[in-house]
């Protein structure tokens, strides 16, 4: 939905937005608006378009505050066919919108003269950015987000391309960081280490989120280049979360461990079971990794390899906020790209797996057997062949620690 500046033409957006790093880790909505102003004002990101059209609408305020304003049809001419179908403005007559006191108006209620309408987007735009499609918060919506960006890669439309890479920064970072993680004891003068996750996490963004358009381009012409364009995405806020279409690399599984966005030690969204996706990426011969991304505000956003700042990196760059920085350089987002050979598996076979999560004693005889994920059809097929099995576990963690049992996770083939 979009409400239309009859005296500018200019299109605001119905909803507004309320920050990555490398793969190393070194730095690691409105309604119907009387008020367009108010709007921008009131969020933490507006964007230079709609602020100028609405700087023009105040003026054009301050010109006629003492005077009735007469809408009629002669506002469509500014609307722009080719953006809209239909819209509610005809010869409707809005008086006496904007009569109050020049002393009356302040920073909190700045009422403009909006010809208040319903505009349904032709060719799926607002103003002259395309828009980027709803896909599901699910490890398929993610997979199909991939294959989507990489087929515009491909053809070139750098336009529509554009925007679903601008639509991967996480809007309103320091807010989301700070509700997932926290702020607590961000002021102490010997805060601990777990201490004022959130603004920390948010301050390794803030940097990287500038570049993550330029750097996902890089990354998916690099993809292309390299014939790795098969994707499975998931979510590992689950238990069990490896893929099941290939066999994946231990190193890049153990990769995905790494940062403590993914510990459960810690507040976030894995403790909470919110979904974070991490991307797999393979072909016949090679397998990466493009980890994390999260679901804000209807979309999918790329988060990295997550490493909370230091504190004196914290601190210094609350300061370093202030000034002008150059932004940093575009880089490949994917870990290492393996090479492996036969890792990927039959999908017949695929179809017919099921995730469990076993529990054994020092003796390798089940416990427990829990089924985690895979087609229902096959669940009680695949906990009873596990059941009569007998694993061979390391000595280890029975003897050093001694564990009486250990818990695994093991993908079995049903049989028919």
């Amino acid at each position: 939905m979009q409400l239309r500046n009859c005296a500018t033409g200019v299109v605001v957006p119905h909803n507004f937005g309320r920050h990555h790093f490398d793969r190393n880790g070194s730095h690691a909505t409105g309604g119907t608006l009387p008020s367009g102003l108010l709007a921008s004002v009131a969020t933490r990101t507006v964007r230079p378009r709609v602020l100028r059209s609405q700087l023009e609408l105040l003026g054009l305020f301050l010109a006629n505050k003492r005077r009735k304003l007469v809408r009629t049809p002669d506002c469509v001419p500014h609307l722009g066919q080719a953006d809209v179908l239909r819209i509610k403005c005809g010869a409707m007559k809005i008086a006496t919108l904007c009569a109050i006191s020049i002393r009356a108006i302040s920073i909190t209620m700045l009422v403009g003269t909006l010809c208040l309408g319903i505009a349904f987007p032709a060719g799926q735009t607002v103003g002259d950015a395309p828009v980027v499609p709803q896909y599901p918060n699910t490890a398929a919506g993610l997979e199909e987000l991939m294959s989507n960006m990489i087929a515009l890669q491909k053809k070139g439309d750098s336009k529509m391309l554009a925007s679903y890479l601008q639509s991967l920064v996480l809007p309103d970072a320091e807010h989301w960081f700070v509700a997932e993680f926290g702020d607590n004891r961000c002021g102490e003068q010997n805060p601990g280490a777990n201490d004022c996750m959130g603004p920390r996490f948010a301050s390794s963004y803030q940097r990287l989120a500038r570049i993550i358009p330029a750097s996902f381009s890089l990354t998916l012409q690099d993809l292309i280049d390299e014939g790795l364009t098969n994707f499975e995405a998931t979510n590992i806020a689950e238990g069990c979360s490896g893929p099941l279409r290939i066999v994946p690399d231990r190193n890049l599984l153990g990769g995905l461990t790494t940062t403590p966005m993914v510990s459960e030690a810690l507040p976030g969204p894995v403790r909470r079971r919110e979904p974070v996706y991490a991307l797999w990426i393979y072909s016949e011969k090679k397998q990466t990794t493009l980890p994390f991304f999260v679901y804000s505000e209807g979309s999918f956003r790329y988060l990295g390899m997550l490493h909370e700042a230091t504190f004196d990196e914290f601190r210094k760059g609350k300061s370093i906020a202030e000034t002008a920085q150059p932004a940093p350089e575009a880089h490949y987002l994917t870990e290492d790209q393996l090479e492996v050979k036969n890792a990927i598996v039959d999908p017949t076979l695929v179809q017919r797996t099921v995730v469990l999560r076993v529990v054994a004693g020092a003796d390798g005889k089940p416990r427990e057997v829990t089924y985690v994920r895979g087609p229902e059809a096959y669940k009680e097929a695949a906990i009873e062949s596990t059941k009569k099995r007998r694993f061979d576990l390391p000595k280890y963690p029975f003897e050093a620690f001694h564990a009486k049992t250990l818990s695994f996770c093991l993908n079995v083939v049903a049989p028919h």
